[in-house]
């Protein structure tokens, strides 16, 4: 993997979820892959979500994330510290980057939605 590729990922969490296989030469290969990008700087991580929980059946199939997002809700990946951002929340982080008084704006008007 060329670390040019994805060097505007840096400064992200990277989750790698490597495909079940039978022999587990799918995530030994991604979890490879995971300690060169530790090495180059990258905040990554390797879930062994499908290494674990698939059975013998889906682990010869291959089976992959997307299989498990069509076939699980998206709770069932994640731990009680991970949230899913949703979009509006977001968009909004973003503002306020660009602009910090839109704080100033929310708390004046009581928009805080939570």
């Amino acid at each position: 993997m060329s670390v040019k590729l994805i060097q505007h990922l840096k400064n992200r969490i990277i989750v790698l979820f490597p495909d079940s296989s039978t022999n587990g030469i799918a995530y030994e290969f991604w979890k490879n892959i995971c300690n060169e990008l530790i090495l180059e700087g990258f905040n990554c991580s390797i879930s062994d979500y499908l290494e674990i929980n698939a059975s013998h059946e889906e682990k010869e199939q291959g089976c992959d994330l997307a299989d498990y997002v069509v076939k699980f809700p998206i709770s069932e990946f994640l731990n009680d510290q991970q949230k899913i951002e949703t979009l509006e929340s977001h968009t909004l982080k973003l503002m306020i980057e660009a602009n910090p008084a839109i704080t100033n704006l929310i708390n004046r008007f009581n928009l805080d939605q939570e």
